[in-house]
């Protein structure tokens, strides 16, 4: 069972512009911001097959003052808060919720799996691990050497030895498709109000 979502307490990236714009952007912070966090969800759970999804979408925040950005008289037909529930082939399942704008008390980026010998957390880019050890539970948190090559750097060095044939890649192009079928979907469901079996 795992968790992930990226919430904002005011994050609305303004009115009027791509952003909030659906014919420009195809959505709100599910667009945004939850793809990120669910590719990386599936990355870490070996990138399980979606057989259910169900979802939900709210805009309750769009013709607040608030939330007028730069161009108060613009366009914002897209959600501010998305949230659902995702079953994979593995039996495995994913809570999901994305928001531009919720009363909480701070933004938090959080993903999280659950099983029974052990789990983790990364929320807002800190790391903890859970088990169990001779009777023991045990919370870890790794501290990781800076990385030699920067991120960006390495990525962009793997897809070069891809296309050179050295390696093969990380992701692949099913798990693009299985994504948009997972939006696609927590839309459909919102608008159904029923899960959708893809």
């Amino acid at each position: 069972m795992g968790r992930c979502g990226w919430i904002r307490r005011r994050g609305i990236p303004g009115r009027g512009g791509w952003f909030t714009t659906k014919g420009l952007s195809g959505g709100g912070p599910l667009i945004d911001l939850g793809v990120h966090m669910i590719d990386m969800a599936m990355w870490t759970a070996g990138n399980p097959k979606p057989v259910t999804v169900s979802g939900s979408t709210y805009r309750k925040f769009a013709d607040r003052p608030d939330a007028a950005g730069n161009v108060p008289e613009g366009t914002f037909d897209v959600e501010d808060l998305a949230a659902g529930f995702i079953r994979f082939d593995s039996g495995a399942s994913l809570q999901i919720e994305f928001s531009w704008a919720s009363n909480i008390e701070e933004e938090q980026k959080f993903l999280e799996w659950r099983g029974t010998e052990g789990g983790f957390s990364l929320i807002n880019d800190k790391l903890k691990l859970y088990t169990e050890k001779e009777g023991v539970l045990i919370d870890e948190q790794p501290r990781f050497p800076e990385a030699a090559v920067p991120q960006h750097t390495a990525n962009i060095r793997h897809f070069v030895e891809c296309v050179l044939g050295h390696e093969s890649p990380i992701f692949l192009p099913e798990h693009g498709v299985d994504m948009i079928k997972i939006l696609s979907a927590i839309y459909e469901s919102a608008e159904r109000g029923q899960e959708i079996r893809l």
